[in-house]
């Protein structure tokens, strides 16, 4: 069974799944604000575009926001 069948056996919904990610990215992170993640992530990637051209297309497909979240659901397990 996948980590997505067993959530939705659990009945959890869309906004279940994305307040998991939420509360564990920011226990993850050291409980660092939105603002200062950001931060951190473009002070060690080559090319600070690609991080905002990544959170485009993140606005725009919604729904990748979801499988991002099952995906570090299943790797959390």
């Amino acid at each position: 069974m996948s980590i997505a069948d067993d959530l939705n056996k659990k009945g959890a919904t869309p906004e279940t799944i994305l307040q998991v990610l939420d509360t564990t990215v920011f226990e993850a992170s050291g409980d660092l604000s939105p603002d200062e993640m950001m931060s951190n992530l473009k002070a060690v990637v080559d090319d600070k575009a690609d991080v905002d051209e990544a959170l485009e297309t993140l606005r725009k497909h919604p729904e990748l926001l979801n499988e991002i979240a099952l995906l570090w659901i299943a790797h959390a397990a």
